[in-house]
């Protein structure tokens, strides 16, 4: 039974963590479209949070001996 609860808790934080990368490159991709000096450096600072988040969801895999989802990294980029 405890084991099915951190498999559940796992897929959970792959979600979270595929939803935070996929927030943090579109900051990025947002940020590098604007000219204007000042919007682009809110939206990089959006980003450079975002990339900060993303790491703490990868701890999350720790807490739960767990190692992070590389994949769902990159399906949250693509």
């Amino acid at each position: 039974l405890w084991a099915k609860q951190l498999d559940r808790a796992e897929a959970w934080f792959g979600n979270v963590l595929m939803a935070q990368a996929t927030y943090r490159k579109m900051a990025e991709d947002t940020a590098g479209s604007f000219h204007e000096p000042h919007i682009k450096k809110y939206l990089g600072d959006i980003a450079a949070k975002a990339k900060g988040h993303e790491g703490t969801a990868a701890d999350l895999f720790r807490a739960i001996g767990r190692d992070p989802a590389r994949g769902r990294v990159t399906g949250g980029v693509v």
